[in-house]
């Protein structure tokens, strides 16, 4: 008999994202927000 246990995160928080500069900026941005439910943005 196994003891099976699961834990889902469907939105999880990214607590340390940088968003570059142009080009990457516009492809990171986009995802984080699809992706996470909150992020804290690094400079």
């Amino acid at each position: 008999m196994t003891n099976q246990q699961t834990l889902t995160l469907r939105r999880p928080d990214d607590w340390h994202v940088h968003f570059r500069d142009s080009a990457m900026m516009a492809a990171v941005v986009p995802f984080t927000a699809r992706q996470m439910a909150r992020a804290i943005v690094m400079p």
